[in-house]
């Protein structure tokens, strides 16, 4: 399921797994966050997690990495994929190599994001 943009996909992620009502509050302590930070996630698209926080996410909720940031894939690691058969969440420790290629990745496309930003505020004071 592709949704519009990282806001909503935020906003999905609590509603499924905290409830409408509430849920910023639980998510935000769960992740040792604020409920503003994390309402800047679902409100705003200038602010994403940063990767400590992510890994946090991952092992709180299963949610697929790529699915939250791109709206690539499932929303969560463990859903059936389109044959039916249900994958399993992989276990990855923190140091291995998989989650660091990971991690890298995520870190790209936030370096890539924040790039982006800067050029569009550069545009804007123009």
């Amino acid at each position: 399921m592709i949704m519009a943009g990282r806001r909503e996909r935020f906003k999905a992620l609590r509603v499924k797994q905290f409830g409408q009502w509430g849920g910023i509050t639980r998510i935000s302590t769960a992740l040792e966050i604020s409920p503003s930070t994390w309402s800047n996630y679902e409100c705003r698209d200038i602010k994403k997690p940063d990767p400590d926080i992510l890994r946090k996410l991952v092992k709180l909720t299963g949610v697929n990495v790529d699915w939250l940031l791109d709206g690539e894939g499932s929303m969560l690691e463990s859903e059936s994929d389109p044959s039916g058969k249900v994958e399993e969440r992989p276990k990855l420790e923190y140091n291995s190599s998989e989650w660091q290629a990971r991690m890298e990745r995520i870190v790209l496309r936030l370096t890539d994001d924040v790039a982006q930003l800067r050029e569009r505020i550069a545009e804007l004071e123009r």
